[in-house]
């Protein structure tokens, strides 16, 4: 807990430096815009907003947003809760051999990962998959910078892992 203590501060230090950069979200289709607030208390889970990159069936969101929820709920219970909104931008992938094939993250003002799924595969393939316990993991500490990438990429290749190990 004490990790997730520090980690936050970090990240809340490193977003108000201004030395993240992040593309224009505007293309995207949001099902919430509303912002609710700027800072997520420590004991709230941090909001989820979703942003649709192409057209997916009612039942292909329900599908997404339940695997997000449940792997979002299980990185927060492990790293402890995000002192802000999530944002994941999902892209379609489809005719892809895996539930994932793509994910990254996207840092500044907004802290959020780009999934690219393919909507074809069941919930419990897209549970088993290590790419959205991975990519949320990264939002857990600061950006590193490239010099420093192999550290970013081992705590979340490590996190990820215990955060599958929470989900079940």
């Amino acid at each position: 807990m004490k990790i997730a203590i520090i980690l936050s501060i970090l990240l809340l230090f490193s977003l108000s430096s201004g030395f993240f950069t992040f593309d224009n979200p505007s293309s995207f289709s949001t099902e919430k815009t509303k912002v609710v607030s700027d800072f997520i208390p420590p004991g709230k889970p941090a909001e989820i907003i979703y942003l649709w990159e192409d057209n997916f069936t009612r039942q292909e969101k329900e599908k997404i947003r339940t695997w997000l929820n449940t792997t979002a709920s299980a990185a927060q219970k492990t790293l402890g809760n995000f002192p802000f909104e999530l944002h994941f931008f999902i892209h379609r992938a489809d005719n892809a051999r895996e539930p994932v094939p793509w994910g990254n993250t996207e840092r500044s003002d907004i802290q959020g990962v780009n999934f690219h799924v393919n909507p074809d595969f069941t919930l419990d393939e897209f549970l088993h998959d290590w790419t959205a316990p991975h990519e949320i993991s990264h939002l857990a500490i600061p950006f590193v910078g490239r010099k420093n990438a192999w550290f970013a990429e081992g705590f979340a290749t490590y996190m990820q892992g215990q955060v599958l190990i929470e989900m079940g």
